[in-house]
């Protein structure tokens, strides 16, 4: 389960002004239950996504994975437990969607025939290799 209580983030723009990306949020999302962020650019999507792996921190509010407070694990083994793939610029172009999910699994030394089932349930693709 994943839970936002109350989040904000501001970003201090170039010119010294404050700019709210998040104001205020709150949602559940239970195990196994796929969620969408719909909305045009620049209204917080990526930024809420950043904030629950810790790639960006929250001005305010409280985010929690299975009852945990993720601002006060380790940045690196909380991506490596929740998995994250990264849009566009973050993908390598020449692989597919099933080997762009299997890089982290890959690069922490899970065998193949380990990775290639939970690319699978996650992307639906597993590329011949």
């Amino acid at each position: 389960m994943i839970s936002l209580n109350r989040v904000t983030r501001i970003f201090n723009s170039r010119d010294g002004d404050q700019v709210t990306a998040l104001e205020d949020v709150s949602l559940s999302i239970r195990a196994n239950e796929f969620i969408t962020l719909v909305g045009p650019s620049g209204c917080g999507k990526s930024t809420t996504l950043k904030m629950i792996n810790r790639l960006i921190e929250p001005t305010s509010g409280r985010i929690f994975l299975e009852g945990r407070d993720v601002t006060a694990e380790d940045p690196v083994q909380l991506r490596r437990r929740i998995g994250y793939v990264i849009q566009q610029i973050g993908l390598f172009p020449h692989q597919t969607v099933g080997e762009n999910i299997a890089t982290v699994p890959g690069l922490l030394g899970w065998p193949k025939a380990q990775r290639k089932p939970r690319a699978t349930g996650l992307s639906g693709m597993w590329p011949e290799v």
